[in-house]
Protein backbone atom coordinates (compact mmCIF):
# COMPACT_ATOMS: atom_id res chain seq x y z
CA UNK A 1 0.00 0.00 0.00
CA UNK A 2 1.47 3.29 -0.88
CA UNK A 3 2.01 5.44 2.09
CA UNK A 4 -0.94 7.92 2.57
CA UNK A 5 -4.19 5.92 0.93
CA UNK A 6 -6.70 4.94 2.59
CA UNK A 7 -5.63 1.23 4.34
CA UNK A 8 -9.46 0.07 1.96
CA UNK A 9 -8.11 1.01 -0.95
CA UNK A 10 -7.32 -2.23 -2.79
CA UNK A 11 -3.69 -2.82 -4.10
CA UNK A 12 -1.60 -0.47 -5.17
CA UNK A 13 -3.13 3.49 -5.82
CA UNK A 14 -1.28 6.54 -6.64
CA UNK A 15 -2.34 9.90 -6.22
CA UNK A 16 -2.29 13.06 -8.00
CA UNK A 17 1.30 13.95 -6.19
CA UNK A 18 2.39 10.45 -6.39
CA UNK A 19 1.53 9.97 -10.71
CA UNK A 20 3.53 13.31 -10.71
CA UNK A 21 6.40 11.85 -8.55
CA UNK A 22 6.03 8.37 -11.14
CA UNK A 23 7.03 10.38 -13.82
CA UNK A 24 9.65 12.41 -12.87
CA UNK A 25 11.10 9.72 -11.42
CA UNK A 26 11.02 8.23 -14.71
CA UNK A 27 12.57 11.06 -16.33
CA UNK A 28 9.44 12.98 -18.04
CA UNK A 29 8.53 16.07 -17.44
CA UNK A 30 4.61 16.83 -16.12
CA UNK A 31 2.81 18.82 -14.07
CA UNK A 32 -0.71 18.97 -12.49
CA UNK A 33 -2.06 20.86 -15.31
CA UNK A 34 -0.84 18.20 -17.78
CA UNK A 35 -2.65 15.06 -16.10
CA UNK A 36 -5.93 17.40 -15.79
CA UNK A 37 -5.82 18.14 -19.16
CA UNK A 38 -5.34 14.44 -20.57
CA UNK A 39 -8.02 12.58 -18.13
CA UNK A 40 -10.03 15.32 -20.11
CA UNK A 41 -9.08 13.92 -23.29
CA UNK A 42 -9.52 10.63 -22.31
CA UNK A 43 -5.69 9.45 -22.21
CA UNK A 44 -5.53 8.78 -18.35
CA UNK A 45 -9.01 7.68 -17.04
CA UNK A 46 -10.30 9.46 -14.55
CA UNK A 47 -9.45 9.56 -10.90
CA UNK A 48 -11.31 7.11 -8.44
CA UNK A 49 -12.53 7.98 -5.09
CA UNK A 50 -10.05 6.13 -2.15
CA UNK A 51 -11.83 7.34 0.37
CA UNK A 52 -10.93 9.96 3.20
CA UNK A 53 -7.77 11.40 3.50
CA UNK A 54 -5.83 12.15 6.20
CA UNK A 55 -7.68 15.81 6.99
CA UNK A 56 -11.08 14.38 6.14
CA UNK A 57 -10.87 15.38 2.96
CA UNK A 58 -11.79 12.91 -0.31
CA UNK A 59 -8.85 10.53 -1.51
CA UNK A 60 -8.99 10.22 -5.30
CA UNK A 61 -6.40 8.13 -6.89
CA UNK A 62 -5.45 5.93 -9.90
CA UNK A 63 -4.89 1.78 -9.92
CA UNK A 64 -1.02 0.65 -10.97
CA UNK A 65 -2.31 0.19 -14.55
CA UNK A 66 -3.14 3.63 -15.06
CA UNK A 67 0.37 4.80 -13.53
CA UNK A 68 1.55 3.04 -16.24
CA UNK A 69 -0.60 4.23 -18.92
CA UNK A 70 0.73 7.45 -17.48
CA UNK A 71 4.09 6.85 -18.37
CA UNK A 72 3.20 5.58 -21.72
CA UNK A 73 1.15 8.61 -22.84
CA UNK A 74 4.49 10.36 -21.63
CA UNK A 75 6.98 8.34 -23.33
CA UNK A 76 4.37 8.62 -26.98
CA UNK A 77 4.55 12.32 -25.95
CA UNK A 78 8.08 12.73 -27.11
CA UNK A 79 6.51 11.57 -30.68
CA UNK A 80 3.90 14.01 -30.54
CA UNK A 81 1.86 15.96 -28.08
CA UNK A 82 -1.51 15.79 -30.52
CA UNK A 83 -4.08 14.52 -28.28
CA UNK A 84 -5.42 13.49 -31.45
CA UNK A 85 -2.95 11.26 -32.09
CA UNK A 86 -2.42 9.99 -28.33
CA UNK A 87 -5.86 8.85 -28.27
CA UNK A 88 -5.02 6.03 -30.18
CA UNK A 89 -3.20 4.17 -27.50
CA UNK A 90 -5.72 4.03 -24.72
CA UNK A 91 -8.04 2.82 -27.70
CA UNK A 92 -5.58 0.01 -28.51
CA UNK A 93 -5.06 -1.34 -25.47
CA UNK A 94 -8.75 -1.26 -24.33
CA UNK A 95 -8.93 -3.16 -27.55
CA UNK A 96 -6.36 -5.53 -26.92
CA UNK A 97 -6.88 -6.33 -23.21
CA UNK A 98 -9.88 -5.02 -22.15
CA UNK A 99 -11.15 -3.02 -19.31
CA UNK A 100 -8.62 -4.10 -16.98
CA UNK A 101 -6.07 -2.04 -18.31
CA UNK A 102 -8.61 0.83 -19.81
CA UNK A 103 -12.43 1.65 -18.75
CA UNK A 104 -15.08 1.82 -21.28
CA UNK A 105 -15.51 5.17 -19.86
CA UNK A 106 -12.24 6.11 -20.66
CA UNK A 107 -12.49 4.87 -24.05
CA UNK A 108 -15.49 6.70 -25.07
CA UNK A 109 -13.62 9.93 -24.21
CA UNK A 110 -10.90 8.68 -25.95
CA UNK A 111 -12.26 8.55 -29.16
CA UNK A 112 -14.52 12.11 -28.72
CA UNK A 113 -11.14 13.61 -28.54
CA UNK A 114 -9.77 11.43 -31.88
CA UNK A 115 -13.10 12.01 -34.04
CA UNK A 116 -13.08 15.68 -32.45
CA UNK A 117 -16.71 15.44 -32.11
CA UNK A 118 -17.36 17.34 -29.45
CA UNK A 119 -15.43 20.31 -31.32
CA UNK A 120 -16.68 23.30 -33.08
CA UNK A 121 -13.19 24.15 -34.35
CA UNK A 122 -11.44 21.31 -35.59
CA UNK A 123 -7.98 20.97 -35.05
CA UNK A 124 -6.63 17.88 -37.37
CA UNK A 125 -4.88 19.03 -40.14
CA UNK A 126 -7.71 17.44 -43.17
CA UNK A 127 -5.78 18.72 -46.27
CA UNK A 128 -2.69 16.57 -45.21
CA UNK A 129 -4.95 13.75 -44.18
CA UNK A 130 -7.39 13.90 -47.12
CA UNK A 131 -4.09 14.32 -49.60
CA UNK A 132 -2.36 10.90 -48.05
CA UNK A 133 -5.94 8.98 -48.27
CA UNK A 134 -6.28 9.98 -52.03
CA UNK A 135 -2.57 9.30 -52.75
CA UNK A 136 -2.66 5.73 -51.34
CA UNK A 137 -5.59 4.71 -53.07
CA UNK A 138 -5.98 6.40 -56.39
CA UNK A 139 -5.48 4.44 -59.38
CA UNK A 140 -1.96 4.86 -60.98
CA UNK A 141 -4.02 6.68 -64.30
CA UNK A 142 -6.65 8.65 -62.11
CA UNK A 143 -7.41 11.88 -63.33
CA UNK A 144 -5.74 14.52 -61.24
CA UNK A 145 -8.72 16.73 -61.36
CA UNK A 146 -10.78 13.97 -59.97
CA UNK A 147 -7.86 13.77 -57.16
CA UNK A 148 -7.85 17.30 -56.46
CA UNK A 149 -11.58 17.62 -55.89
CA UNK A 150 -11.85 14.47 -54.11
CA UNK A 151 -9.40 15.92 -51.82
CA UNK A 152 -11.24 19.06 -51.49
CA UNK A 153 -14.46 17.91 -51.11
CA UNK A 154 -13.40 15.39 -47.87
CA UNK A 155 -11.94 18.59 -46.82
CA UNK A 156 -14.66 20.48 -46.87
CA UNK A 157 -16.91 17.51 -45.91
CA UNK A 158 -14.47 17.62 -42.11
CA UNK A 159 -14.82 20.86 -41.90
CA UNK A 160 -18.10 21.87 -42.88
CA UNK A 161 -19.46 18.97 -40.42
CA UNK A 162 -21.22 18.02 -43.65
CA UNK A 163 -21.08 14.83 -45.72
CA UNK A 164 -22.37 14.89 -49.41
CA UNK A 165 -22.86 11.40 -50.78
CA UNK A 166 -23.63 12.66 -54.08
CA UNK A 167 -20.67 14.48 -54.80
CA UNK A 168 -18.10 12.65 -52.54
CA UNK A 169 -19.31 9.09 -54.01
CA UNK A 170 -18.85 9.54 -58.25
CA UNK A 171 -15.36 11.44 -56.95
CA UNK A 172 -14.32 7.99 -55.08
CA UNK A 173 -15.16 6.25 -58.24
CA UNK A 174 -13.00 8.39 -60.47
CA UNK A 175 -10.00 8.13 -58.23
CA UNK A 176 -10.26 4.49 -57.10
CA UNK A 177 -12.20 2.44 -59.56
CA UNK A 178 -15.51 1.31 -59.89
CA UNK A 179 -17.31 -1.61 -58.43
CA UNK A 180 -14.78 -4.69 -58.78
CA UNK A 181 -14.93 -7.92 -57.02
CA UNK A 182 -11.43 -8.96 -57.65
CA UNK A 183 -9.44 -6.22 -56.37
CA UNK A 184 -8.61 -5.69 -52.65
CA UNK A 185 -10.79 -2.15 -52.14
CA UNK A 186 -12.59 -0.40 -54.96
CA UNK A 187 -14.84 2.70 -55.05
CA UNK A 188 -18.02 1.65 -53.73
CA UNK A 189 -16.51 0.16 -50.74
CA UNK A 190 -13.88 2.70 -50.36
CA UNK A 191 -16.92 4.98 -50.34
CA UNK A 192 -18.80 2.60 -47.68
CA UNK A 193 -16.02 2.71 -45.12
CA UNK A 194 -15.77 6.92 -45.32
CA UNK A 195 -19.18 7.06 -45.04
CA UNK A 196 -19.90 4.54 -42.09
CA UNK A 197 -16.81 6.46 -40.23
CA UNK A 198 -18.48 9.29 -40.71
CA UNK A 199 -21.71 8.53 -39.81
CA UNK A 200 -19.76 7.34 -36.43
CA UNK A 201 -19.37 10.39 -35.80
CA UNK A 202 -22.62 11.95 -36.59
CA UNK A 203 -24.00 9.28 -34.14
CA UNK A 204 -21.66 8.79 -31.65
CA UNK A 205 -23.70 9.63 -28.86
CA UNK A 206 -26.46 7.47 -29.48
CA UNK A 207 -24.09 4.31 -29.12
CA UNK A 208 -24.62 2.51 -26.18
CA UNK A 209 -21.93 0.24 -24.02
CA UNK A 210 -23.30 -2.94 -26.18
CA UNK A 211 -22.20 -1.39 -29.07
CA UNK A 212 -18.83 -0.72 -28.20
CA UNK A 213 -18.59 -4.38 -27.07
CA UNK A 214 -19.66 -5.35 -29.78
CA UNK A 215 -17.15 -3.30 -32.33
CA UNK A 216 -14.56 -4.88 -30.02
CA UNK A 217 -15.07 -8.24 -30.71
CA UNK A 218 -15.48 -7.55 -34.27
CA UNK A 219 -12.00 -5.83 -34.73
CA UNK A 220 -10.40 -8.30 -32.27
CA UNK A 221 -11.32 -11.25 -34.31
CA UNK A 222 -10.56 -9.99 -37.16
CA UNK A 223 -6.85 -8.76 -35.87
CA UNK A 224 -6.65 -11.95 -34.68
CA UNK A 225 -7.22 -13.64 -38.15
CA UNK A 226 -5.23 -11.04 -39.57
CA UNK A 227 -1.68 -12.05 -38.92
CA UNK A 228 -2.18 -15.68 -41.26
CA UNK A 229 -3.65 -13.20 -44.17
CA UNK A 230 -1.50 -10.56 -44.04
CA UNK A 231 1.41 -12.11 -45.99
CA UNK A 232 -1.68 -12.71 -49.39
CA UNK A 233 -2.73 -8.84 -48.23
CA UNK A 234 0.71 -7.28 -48.62
CA UNK A 235 1.58 -9.23 -51.77
CA UNK A 236 -1.13 -6.97 -53.62
CA UNK A 237 0.87 -4.67 -56.19
CA UNK A 238 -1.80 -1.99 -55.76
CA UNK A 239 -2.56 -1.94 -52.16
CA UNK A 240 -0.26 -3.99 -50.11
CA UNK A 241 1.65 -1.06 -48.68
CA UNK A 242 -1.15 -0.52 -46.81
CA UNK A 243 -0.96 -4.35 -44.91
CA UNK A 244 2.10 -3.43 -42.36
CA UNK A 245 3.52 -6.17 -40.17
CA UNK A 246 1.11 -6.82 -37.36
CA UNK A 247 2.72 -5.61 -33.47
CA UNK A 248 1.78 -3.36 -30.88
CA UNK A 249 2.20 -0.18 -33.49
CA UNK A 250 -0.12 -1.46 -36.27
CA UNK A 251 -3.02 -1.88 -33.99
CA UNK A 252 -1.97 1.59 -32.25
CA UNK A 253 -1.79 3.45 -35.36
CA UNK A 254 -5.20 2.86 -36.37
CA UNK A 255 -7.22 2.01 -33.66
CA UNK A 256 -9.88 4.77 -33.23
CA UNK A 257 -10.31 5.36 -36.94
CA UNK A 258 -11.01 1.10 -36.65
CA UNK A 259 -13.34 2.06 -34.09
CA UNK A 260 -15.15 4.64 -35.92
CA UNK A 261 -15.41 2.48 -39.10
CA UNK A 262 -16.99 -0.54 -37.08
CA UNK A 263 -19.25 1.65 -35.04
CA UNK A 264 -20.35 3.52 -38.16
CA UNK A 265 -21.00 -0.11 -39.51
CA UNK A 266 -23.50 -0.51 -37.02
CA UNK A 267 -25.92 2.45 -38.81
CA UNK A 268 -25.26 2.03 -42.49
CA UNK A 269 -25.26 -1.35 -43.04
CA UNK A 270 -26.01 -3.55 -39.69
CA UNK A 271 -25.59 -7.10 -39.13
CA UNK A 272 -28.68 -8.86 -40.49
CA UNK A 273 -29.84 -12.33 -38.65
CA UNK A 274 -28.24 -14.31 -41.01
CA UNK A 275 -25.08 -13.43 -39.52
CA UNK A 276 -23.86 -15.88 -37.00
CA UNK A 277 -24.96 -14.80 -33.06
CA UNK A 278 -21.95 -13.79 -31.94
CA UNK A 279 -21.47 -11.55 -34.73
CA UNK A 280 -24.91 -9.98 -34.66
CA UNK A 281 -25.91 -6.95 -32.67
CA UNK A 282 -28.26 -7.72 -29.91
CA UNK A 283 -26.58 -10.33 -27.34
CA UNK A 284 -24.13 -7.68 -26.99
CA UNK A 285 -26.80 -4.67 -26.34
CA UNK A 286 -28.43 -6.79 -24.00
CA UNK A 287 -25.47 -7.62 -22.65
CA UNK A 288 -25.25 -11.25 -23.29
CA UNK A 289 -21.87 -11.06 -25.25
CA UNK A 290 -18.70 -11.77 -23.49
CA UNK A 291 -15.28 -11.33 -24.78
CA UNK A 292 -11.91 -13.03 -23.75
CA UNK A 293 -8.55 -12.76 -25.20
CA UNK A 294 -5.39 -14.51 -24.99
CA UNK A 295 -2.09 -12.09 -25.74
CA UNK A 296 1.40 -13.53 -26.91
CA UNK A 297 3.99 -10.24 -26.86
CA UNK A 298 7.38 -10.24 -26.26
CA UNK A 299 7.23 -6.65 -24.43
CA UNK A 300 4.44 -5.13 -21.84
CA UNK A 301 1.67 -3.30 -23.75
CA UNK A 302 2.34 -0.52 -21.32
CA UNK A 303 5.83 1.70 -20.83
CA UNK A 304 8.42 -0.18 -19.30
CA UNK A 305 12.15 1.41 -17.97
CA UNK A 306 14.22 -0.96 -19.43
CA UNK A 307 13.27 0.43 -22.62
CA UNK A 308 12.29 -3.16 -24.41
CA UNK A 309 11.32 -2.71 -28.25
CA UNK A 310 8.19 -2.91 -29.87
CA UNK A 311 7.72 -6.99 -30.69
CA UNK A 312 5.14 -9.85 -32.66
CA UNK A 313 2.00 -9.75 -31.49
CA UNK A 314 -0.07 -12.80 -31.38
CA UNK A 315 -4.07 -12.21 -29.91
CA UNK A 316 -6.73 -15.80 -29.26
CA UNK A 317 -9.82 -14.64 -29.29
CA UNK A 318 -12.88 -16.34 -27.33
CA UNK A 319 -16.40 -15.48 -27.58
CA UNK A 320 -19.40 -16.62 -25.48
CA UNK A 321 -22.99 -15.73 -25.81
CA UNK A 322 -25.16 -15.95 -22.83
CA UNK A 323 -28.54 -17.53 -23.48
CA UNK A 324 -31.92 -15.51 -23.31
CA UNK A 325 -33.11 -15.71 -19.65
Amino acid sequence: MRAGLSDSAPGDWFTQEQMLAEASRAGFDANRALIERWVGHGLVDQAQTLGGGPKRGVLRGWPENQRRLWLTMLDKRRQTDSPQALANVPVSIWLIWGEEYVPLRQVRRALETNSEVRSNSPRHDYPRAARKLVRDLARSDADPRAKDALIDALVHAAQDRRFDDEKIAPLVDRVVGPADSSAQADGPRVFGILKAQWAARTHFYEFKDGHFLWARMFLVSAQADYERVRPLLASDPRFGKLHEPYDLDHVANRACRDMLLVLGMAIVAPPGPQMPMPLTLDPWLEGRGHISTTVEVERSPLWLPDGQVRGHLKIEVAVTIDPVA
